[in-house]
């Protein structure tokens, strides 16, 4: 298994590629998408820290929810 003590570079503006990293769960993974430029979460999504997520270059104040989704195609 490799160790990266330093930044890693995957690609370059224009020639990105995808990036999977897989949690200990065999369905929980996290997706850089390079073709829609999203950042997909598959599995639950915990953000720590200050409280404040930038989305868009706008802070979102960060409020704990529970949010439960069933039936959704």
């Amino acid at each position: 298994m490799p160790l990266f003590e330093n930044d890693i570079t995957v690609g370059s503006t224009g020639t990105g590629h995808d990036v999977k990293f897989f949690g200990d769960g065999n369905s929980n993974y996290m997706l850089w998408d390079e073709s829609s430029n999203l950042l997909d979460v598959y599995g639950d999504i915990r953000i720590g820290g200050t409280g404040v997520l930038k989305v868009g270059g706008v802070n979102a104040k960060l409020l704990e929810i529970d949010v439960n989704v069933q039936g959704v195609a």
